[in-house]
């Protein structure tokens, strides 16, 4: 597919001590028929494994494969997710995790559906842990992306995706830190993530709802940009609890800078 007057897109790919993922994701990311600017992996600590995959498969591609790190004082995802952003060049970023394999349509998709004042968040099918096993068996034994099960959440159809776009358009409660897509302007105007933030969960509908009290304009991606989350344990959601209540006050208090956010790194 040809560019035409798409803008530039940067692809941020978190990720923590998953090379066996991450490796899979990366391959998935630069076999797309439209290729991103530049890919960015947001390493929240890994170690020298993570390392080398990045090395490998950025000697494989023209697309520059940068690893953004920082050392690993327990889970700082939105910190990592800052530093990412303060690096990318792209005008558009999407945001997926180092354990989401992505359609080969994806990067296109998104650049269909993106438009000034909007953002995306679109959802995801999830693999089981024989089916993950069976992926990265197939991956091993060829070196390329498998045939991934059938999905209800895996369906492409992008004919049908506007007719969708609304869902859930007014709940920025409701969003995917694995499969979305914002305007850097505008990361950029709210300051980013939420630094304050810390552990498992809610620092993407945190960062959704100061979008929306920005002005920026939720929208739903459903048949289009399609990707597979590979199994493993889930991790720890202790702090989720406390950070429910940091989301809260931006959706109550209509905040729309986030206080500790981009401006606030110090490295």
């Amino acid at each position: 597919m040809k560019r035409k007057n798409f803008p530039t897109v940067t692809v941020i790919v978190s990720t923590y001590n998953s090379p066996e993922f991450l490796r899979i994701s990366l391959h998935s990311i630069i076999s797309q028929t439209m290729l991103p600017f530049e890919v960015i992996v947001a390493d929240d600590g890994s170690d020298n494994a993570t390392a080398e995959v990045i090395r490998i498969i950025a000697a494989g591609t023209s697309v520059p494969v940068i690893h953004e790190w920082q050392p690993d004082q327990g889970f700082r995802k939105s910190l990592i997710l800052n530093k990412a952003i303060r690096r990318a060049t792209g005008e558009y970023i999407i945001f997926i995790d180092g354990d989401i394999i992505v359609d080969l349509h994806f990067v296109e998709d998104h650049l269909r559906f993106a438009r000034p004042g909007r953002f995306i968040t679109g959802s995801r099918a999830r693999l089981s842990a024989d089916q993950t096993a069976k992926v990265i068996r197939c991956y091993d034994d060829t070196k390329r992306l498998p045939v991934l099960p059938f999905s209800m959440n895996a369906v492409r159809i992008p004919f049908l995706s506007h007719l969708y776009s609304a869902r859930k358009k007014h709940d920025g409660t409701y969003a995917r830190g694995c499969n979305f897509a914002v305007w850097r302007s505008d990361l950029i105007n709210t300051n980013g993530f939420n630094n304050d933030i810390t552990g498992w969960g809610r620092e993407d509908s945190e960062l959704s709802w100061r979008l929306m009290w920005s002005g920026v304009k939720k929208r739903f991606i459903k048949f289009s940009a399609i990707e597979h989350h590979l199994y493993h344990p889930e991790y720890s959601r202790d702090l989720e609890p406390r950070n429910y209540e940091i989301m809260k006050a931006a959706q109550t208090g209509k905040v729309v800078r986030a206080a500790n956010g981009i401006f606030q790194l110090t490295d």
